[in-house]
């Protein structure tokens, strides 16, 4: 028999992190790295910032003709990773607390959603890099990794404490 591991996961102050009521679910924006293409586009086409500490990602668009003011729009989000942001750091601050309210006994889901190109399957599967044997690794193999290793960590916990009764009887 296998216990659930106990889990710091407060999913009530979770679900209210963001203002609301019981709203469990949370959206996560990934920006991923200009490729070559969009790095060659004039500078009128559109600009996208980041910014972190309010959640949210600004995207500009120069003006084309001096009575053209400039276009800017502003979206907010539960969590925003820059292109800078690892796939462990991606983990531990959206994955891996969703993968310990699975093990606190709560259905969870994670899902990529975007454009083809956009790093949905680099950001679920990872990525191996060829030739050197090194693998970047998912959100879907670490979220595995967490989760096992939980269940892992509370079969040793359970087999040490049946001992310890075992020999002192």
């Amino acid at each position: 028999m296998v216990r659930v591991p106990s889990v710091d996961t407060n999913l009530t102050k979770l679900a209210s992190d963001n203002g609301g009521e019981g709203d469990c679910v949370k959206v996560c924006v990934r920006v991923r790295p200009l490729n070559d293409r969009e790095k060659s586009l004039p500078n009128n086409a559109s600009r996208l910032s980041v910014e972190n500490e309010s959640h949210s990602i600004l995207v500009e668009r120069e003006p084309t003709s001096r009575n053209d003011p400039v276009n800017s729009k502003k979206y907010n989000f539960d969590y925003v990773a820059d292109e800078s942001m690892s796939q462990q750091e991606l983990f531990d601050q959206v994955a891996k607390p969703i993968a310990q309210s699975c093990l606190a006994g709560y259905n969870a889901s994670i899902f990529a959603y975007g454009q083809t190109g956009a790093g949905k399957t680099y950001t679920i599967q990872g990525e191996s890099v060829a030739g050197v044997g090194v693998q970047e690794k998912g959100l879907m193999q670490r979220c595995f990794e967490e989760i096992f290793s939980k269940i892992n960590g509370e079969e040793k916990k359970e087999d040490l404490d049946g001992t310890l009764s075992d020999k002192t009887q």
